[in-house]
């Protein structure tokens, strides 16, 4: 039996039902995250330049309008 010792939310822990994602291409780069009212809700991105990840626009958690 293993032991979960944690200060998070079961119900983050454990989903109900998987979330559907997306990934977009930005600038030769890809963004994966959660479509919503703001635009895509960032949970990941996917670059080979390093500028991406110091640009706070791309950071997770942001919101991303691409329409």
């Amino acid at each position: 039996m293993t032991h979960l010792y944690t200060i998070v939310p079961l119900d983050e822990v454990f989903p109900s039902e998987p979330t559907q994602t997306e990934v977009i291409n930005v600038n030769g780069s890809y963004i994966e995250g959660v479509r919503g009212k703001e635009g895509i809700q960032i949970s990941r991105l996917i670059s080979t330049d390093p500028k991406m990840y110091l640009d706070k626009r791309f950071s997770p958690g942001q919101n991303y309008k691409d329409r």
